[in-house]
């Protein structure tokens, strides 16, 4: 619970134990959870689409669009917990533009790589016995591996066009450091302090499907080390060897993205001091038993009034005099 949500209290009845304030931030240890959860939502139900949807009138849109869909969902689910960063170029972003401690980086992306792993899993465990051989592949990890990132032959245009057509190394890593600076970009933008709302979700899952569809064809679809690691760990061993290429271009992206944050916070226009909303505090007193009783009202009033004497009485002393 944030301290906005505490309970108000009687200044009355309420004593010192009862005014314990709970931490405003959750610990480190529920918001990794929170990111296993998250993660393990986006890939199992992205590269789920990817996996089934094509064998059953499917296609790259209803891929990128599920991707986008399940970001939305984890971020509703956790981003009040850890920030719903669910991407390794996310938390590596949101630390560079002073939005996260970097001593919890590494545990958010082991939290991310989790969730993603485990996601792999339960795909690998569903997958019908008879499929490989109903899709023409020689075994799981071989249809697993139409889920993965690569590139080249192993790309999407390469794959549908036989090898005819050749995505090289260079065109996937501008590809997923480009597309990644935008996607980090939009997150850090739409979580200030000044543009969070009840849409942040929605503009993060828009914008994660508009990338995976110009990047799908190229690379598969990454933007998300965590999501390329996740299913590369059960694909053909082509995954893994490929799969570095998914983790330094995001995490390149994402710092782009975290520089260009910081510039811009630092030109930003402070917010004006009397426009910041103020609660009025009750005046209160603590007897020797620990007990908070409310201020008698003379009491403020006399003070406020002795206190206008004095300084008019200060005023008249200082005063020069006049003929």
């Amino acid at each position: 619970m944030s301290l906005t949500d505490a309970p108000a209290y009687d200044a009355a009845d309420a004593t010192l134990d009862e005014l314990t304030l709970e931490p405003a931030q959750p610990s480190l240890l529920l918001r990794a959870g929170a990111e296993v959860f998250g993660t393990f939502i986006l890939v199992l139900l992205g590269v789920g689409a990817a996996l089934y949807t094509a064998w059953v009138g499917g296609n790259a849109l209803a891929t990128c669009l599920a991707f986008g869909l399940g970001a939305m969902a984890a971020i509703a689910i956790i981003g009040n917990v850890s920030g719903g960063h669910i991407n390794p170029a996310v938390t590596l972003g949101a630390a560079i533009a002073g939005r996260l401690r970097w001593a919890d980086v590494p545990v958010y992306w082991l939290a991310q790589v989790l969730g993603a792993t485990i996601a792999g899993a339960v795909l690998r465990a569903v997958l019908p016995t008879g499929m490989p051989a109903a899709t023409g592949k020689d075994s799981a990890a071989a249809l697993l591996s139409t889920g993965a990132n690569g590139y080249g032959t192993h790309a999407g245009l390469g794959a549908a066009s036989g090898g005819a057509i050749d995505v090289t190394l260079t065109s996937a890593l501008i590809i997923e450091v480009v597309l990644t600076m935008i996607l980090v970009a939009v997150v850090l933008a739409v979580t200030t302090t000044r543009a969070a709302s009840n849409l942040t979700p929605l503009w993060v899952g828009l914008t994660f499907t508009a990338t995976l569809l110009v990047a799908t064809p190229f690379t598969g679809g990454s933007v998300n080390p965590a999501r390329s690691l996740g299913i590369a760990f059960f694909a053909e061993p082509w995954a893994l060897k490929e799969v570095w290429i998914f983790v330094v271009g995001p995490l390149a992206g994402a710092v782009l993205a975290g520089l260009v944050a910081r510039i811009i916070a630092l030109g930003a226009a402070p917010i004006a001091v009397e426009d910041a909303p103020y609660d009025v505090v009750e005046i209160v007193e603590i007897s020797e038993d620990g007990e908070l009783t409310a201020a008698p009202d003379d009491v403020t009033s006399d003070e406020t009034a002795s206190d206008d004497a004095s300084s008019d009485d200060a005023d008249e002393q200082s005063a020069p005099a006049r003929s």
